[in-house]
């Protein structure tokens, strides 16, 4: 009985331990669209890079600045600021042929500026890099 009782014990240990690293990696990624999202606002565009995956074909300054620019042209200002007003979902898988790694998906409803949007972000890790690898922001 003690013996079982010990096993258990260990399991849930272990359980609780990946859960920890899950949410730290979760909110690591998180972090990762919101600083992205804060130095597109402040027309950082370098800094904005800087938060890309470096194997992303947006992690570019320039691919930045087009971004923030093609956003603008549809109303959409971030340096209005960015007020996330719900979290859709949330997904997370590993995947070792693919990606070779971790990915992140988060969707969630933002006010930018007075503007009502839907925010799409894939956050990779693996061999190559941590970062932000694709968003998609659309008016609602």
């Amino acid at each position: 009985m003690k013996k079982t009782i010990c096993i258990v014990a260990c399991v849930l240990f272990v359980f609780a331990l990946a859960s920890c690293g899950l949410r730290e990696a979760t909110e690591k990624a998180r972090d990762s669209v919101s600083n992205l999202l804060g130095a597109l606002g402040e027309g950082d565009y370098e800094a904005a890079a800087g938060f890309m995956h470096p194997s992303s074909e947006s992690a570019t300054k320039e691919a930045m600045e087009r971004f923030d620019k093609g956003l603008a042209e549809k109303g959409i200002a971030l340096s209005e600021g960015v007020t996330v007003t719900e979290m859709e979902d949330f997904n997370f898988s590993l995947s070792d042929s693919y990606y070779g790694g971790s990915v992140y998906e988060f969707e969630f409803s933002a006010e930018i500026g007075e503007k009502k949007c839907t925010v799409k972000a894939e956050v990779h890790e693996n061999a190559g890099g941590f970062g932000v690898y694709k968003i998609n922001i659309g008016s609602k």
